[in-house]
């Protein structure tokens, strides 16, 4: 991959998800809760787009995440949302109720198309890393389907290019999504000029919470609250 924040690093990310968009869009969107669901995932299928992946193309609410780790090793990382919420509380509750059959990327088929008794899926991935079963990092986030390109970058900052975890949620994101890229400031000038030539590109001026918000706790009690969306750490 290079090194942080060079065209390697930064097009090796894009590229991936890009193909694992298609991915999705040609397999998963329709055949979700299919019984052999597991066939899309066989080898061919796998060599398919991990060709894709290797050849690229030209191209031009409300979640929340808590990790928690005791002395005792014993973790736990949840996610939990109402999307942007439906204005409806039930009675006597204070409860408010979801709003995921508007949400697009849960259900891109659009309003009242989703069929009755069916789970929704989600993009919600609380996660946990071990290396040799010992518990490395707990990690999570919002952002609806910026979900997965935060917490691939942030487990990946982690791991791959050994920042601590507070460095590994605060660095600079990027994003891909229908043959666009989307990118926080702090990526090297050198490697903005090559995604754009390659890619259909926007820049935003600060860190947003466009970019998701990445809650991460690893086995050293280090934690870090992604600021883009009001988190913090607390130590009892």
């Amino acid at each position: 991959l290079g090194k942080w924040g060079s065209f390697q690093h930064a097009g090796a990310l894009i590229e991936s998800m890009r193909t694992t968009q298609k991915f999705r869009e040609d397999f998963i969107n329709g055949n979700l809760h299919r019984e052999k669901l597991k066939e899309l995932l066989e080898d061919e299928i796998f060599k398919t787009y991990l060709n894709l992946f290797k050849n690229k193309l030209n191209l031009w609410g409300n979640t929340t995440h808590i990790c928690v780790l005791d002395g005792d090793g014993n973790g736990v990382s949840v996610t939990t949302t109402n999307g942007e919420g439906s204005g409806v509380v039930v009675p006597k509750t204070g409860i408010m109720l979801n709003n995921m059959l508007g949400e697009e990327d849960l259900n891109p088929k659009g309003f009242f198309k989703w069929p009755p008794y069916v789970r929704l899926p989600s993009m919600m991935s609380p996660t946990a890393v071990f290396s040799r079963g010992k518990l490395q990092l707990l990690l999570g986030s919002a952002g609806s389907n910026r979900i997965r390109s935060a917490i691939v970058q942030t487990v990946l900052n982690y791991i791959h290019f050994k920042m601590e975890v507070d460095e590994s949620v605060n660095s600079p994101r990027l994003h891909y999504e229908n043959s666009e890229v989307f990118l926080e400031p702090g990526f090297p000038e050198e490697t903005l000029k090559e995604i754009r030539r390659h890619y259909k590109t926007t820049l935003f001026r600060s860190k947003n919470m466009f970019f998701g918000g990445v809650q991460a706790v690893d086995g050293k009690f280090k934690g870090a609250g992604d600021p883009r969306r009001g988190g913090y750490v607390v130590r009892v």
